[in-house]
């Protein structure tokens, strides 16, 4: 089907908005590369099949190469979280607890540079957590799928209050 094929090739497509991210380390092509996931959502959501045996089972395998390149993803995204947190600890060294005790303003005046990295480790931290939403969407259409549901796929996602909780987390992971 080919609405799952260019799913899988934008997909494929975030791993060089992520290359992109790491050369820039600009927040506005890391909010661009969340909006690109959220859409991801949206196009999963809608996706509808024709209901024939042959097309189902074909979808399915669609989606499992879907899977697999999102964790190709989710594993550079990790990568590269690791890095920035690695980068981050290198630039304050001993002033690390000092800098967080500020607020943003204070950071971004006292360290752009590792103000800077501190949102990228957020941000990293917001996209992984969606990436995991969308494999487990995944996961649920290719499971209706082999149920034979059929028609449109219905997949709920809990967006609600994740925002704060990434952040909560992010705030203790960077520590």
């Amino acid at each position: 089907m080919n609405s799952n094929t260019s799913l899988c090739d934008k997909i494929g497509q975030l791993s060089v908005s992520l290359a992109g991210l790491q050369q820039s380390q600009d927040v506005a092509v890391m909010d661009k590369l969340t909006q690109d996931i959220s859409q991801l959502h949206g196009e999963l959501l809608s996706l509808q099949h024709n209901g024939s045996a042959g097309k189902v089972e074909e979808t399915r395998q669609e989606l499992v190469q879907c899977r697999m390149e999102l964790h190709r993803f989710l594993g550079q995204v990790s990568d590269f979280r690791s890095q920035t947190a690695e980068s981050y600890r290198q630039i304050l060294g001993e002033r690390k607890e000092t800098f967080e005790q500020l607020d943003q303003e204070g950071q971004k005046t006292d360290d752009p540079d590792a103000y800077t990295l501190r949102q990228l480790f957020r941000g990293m931290d917001e996209i992984s957590t969606q990436i995991h939403r969308l494999n487990g969407a995944m996961l649920d259409a290719g499971h209706q799928m082999e149920r034979g549901l059929g028609g449109s796929l219905s997949i709920e996602m809990a967006e609600t209050g994740s925002a704060s909780m990434m952040a909560d987390n992010a705030e203790s992971n960077l520590t």
